[in-house]
């Protein structure tokens, strides 16, 4: 029979890895919010649709929508 002491301290510690790094890097919300629910458009239309964005992070966050 083979020895698992290294395959369970290996577990361990990939399982505390993502619940250490949660307490630690702890981030703000971002919320995204529209002034109503439904949006109706043409076809070959524009749609432009305006998103109020609320972000408790601390700094600017860049990334796509």
């Amino acid at each position: 029979m083979r020895n698992k002491g290294p395959y369970l301290v290996m577990g361990f510690i990939l399982l505390v890895i993502p619940i250490a790094n949660a307490g630690l890097f702890n981030s703000g919300d971002i919320t995204f919010s529209v002034d109503q629910r439904d949006y109706y458009f043409m076809v070959g239309e524009d749609a432009i649709i305006p998103l109020h964005i609320e972000n408790t992070y601390g700094k600017e966050i860049n990334g796509i929508l």
